[in-house]
Parts: structure tokens; C-alpha cells; sequence
């Protein structure tokens, strides 16, 4: 894992249980091995993301929920 202060994080959980345990605290998992925090993410696009300065692509089975994901952050920001 890469944190905000840049620090690296070394965890012997799977992604899986990761990301099972972020569900729904603004996390979404955008490829098998990215897990990312809608707050620091900075530009997209339909194939990458950019999270403190680190593009990062999105994985062609995570494409459909991210897009979902995208469109309620967005939506909510627009309320």
C-alpha cells in the first residue's frame, strides 16, 4: 500500500479482504491490484486514474463499477 504521506504499508491481508473492509468509506477498487480513495483522486479518465500524482489504470473488470463509482461522486458533488 502507498499512503497519502507517501509512506509505504505493508499488509499480509489479501486485496480482497482489503477492499471488503473499505467497501462504502469512499474506497473502490479500480484494478486487481489498486484499491484508491476517492478523496485524493485528482483527474480521470475512461482508462486511468490519477491519485496523488500517480496514474494508475483501471482494469477492463473494474471499468463498468468504477464508471458507476465516477457518476455518484460526481453526482453528489453536483448536489
Amino acid at each position: 500500500m502507498v499512503l497519502a504521506t507517501q509512506q509505504n504499508f505493508i499488509s499480509k491481508s489479501k486485496i480482497t479482504e482489503l477492499e471488503k473492509a473499505l467497501s462504502g468509506k469512499g474506497f473502490v477498487r479500480i484494478h486487481r491490484s489498486f484499491v484508491i480513495n476517492s478523496d485524493f483522486v485528482t483527474a480521470f479518465s475512461s482508462n486511468d486514474v490519477v491519485v496523488c500524482g500517480h496514474q494508475i489504470p483501471v482494469g477492463r473488470s473494474y471499468k463498468k463499477e468504477f464508471d458507476a463509482f465516477i457518476y455518484s461522486v460526481s453526482s453528489n458533488k453536483l448536489l
